[in-house]
């Protein structure tokens, strides 16, 4: 799961998903460089899958994805706190 997103939303200072504020936690609190299917960068270093700081914060990104693509709602309840259905700054295809 990419931080791009909330990387991009932060620096433009708009709404986004409560999601991505999870992620930005996990980025600024955590020092998450990087994370994949393969390794963890976290704070300069390199964990690989299997090790106990990969497996931590993969049950974080896990909760999210289950959350987003399966609709379990592990960690926010409220579909409304997921989703922004109302922004007026998006400029979708017309």
């Amino acid at each position: 799961m990419a931080s791009l997103g909330e990387k991009g939303l932060t620096a433009a200072s708009v709404d986004m998903p409560n999601y991505f504020y999870i992620l930005r936690n996990l980025r600024e609190e955590e020092k998450v460089n990087s994370f994949n299917s393969f390794y963890l960068l976290k704070d300069g270093q390199y964990y690989f899958k299997g090790q106990p700081e990969y497996e931590e914060i993969y049950k974080d990104y896990f909760l999210i994805y289950k959350d987003i693509l399966d609709g379990k709602r592990y960690i926010e309840q409220e579909n409304d706190k997921w989703l922004i259905e109302n922004n007026n700054d998006y400029k979708g295809a017309k």
